[in-house]
């Protein structure tokens, strides 16, 4: 019998560079920066965001899911002076699909991101399968997040 062609492997997507972000998207809120995406699958557990152009330093964190709902179990940060903090919630992160995570605060004030590691599942055991587009946001310091700078 002839040998049966193997499956090309998917392609990891590269994370996206840093960009502010227009009106109408995940993170238009004033102050909030696009760190990067990862297109993950539930066949895997982790996966991570290399930060690549995002300049300034950041006090929050938070997460957009699309195409899949998605928990998120365990984050770890690496920041720009290779220290590493890592986040277990006490209750999973859940994300509904086109939603946003609530912000997690940073320790140590202002600091610059390289690198986020997360731990993630589907809520939905059909979803195996599936994908979920994950994108990281930071909250730039010293932005006040009111429009108008509060005005």
């Amino acid at each position: 019998a002839p040998a049966t062609p193997a499956t090309p492997a998917t392609p990891v997507e590269p994370a996206t560079p840093a960009t502010p972000d227009a009106p109408g998207t995940p993170a238009a809120d004033r102050g909030w920066t696009r760190l990067g995406t990862r297109n993950v699958g539930f066949g895997v557990d982790r996966d991570a965001i290399t930060v690549t152009a995002a300049e300034g330093r950041f006090t929050r964190l938070r997460f957009h899911v699309g195409g899949n709902a998605l928990i998120v179990d365990w984050i770890k940060v690496t920041f720009g002076n290779g220290e590493t903090w890592e986040h277990n919630p006490q209750a999973p992160v859940r994300i509904a699909q086109g939603a946003t995570s609530a912000a997690i605060d940073l320790p140590g004030g202002a600091r610059v991101i390289k690198r986020i590691e997360f731990k993630y599942r589907t809520p939905v055991k059909k979803a195996l399968r599936g994908k979920a587009n994950v994108t990281a946001f930071g909250f730039r310091a010293g932005v006040d997040p009111t429009p108008n700078n509060g005005r």
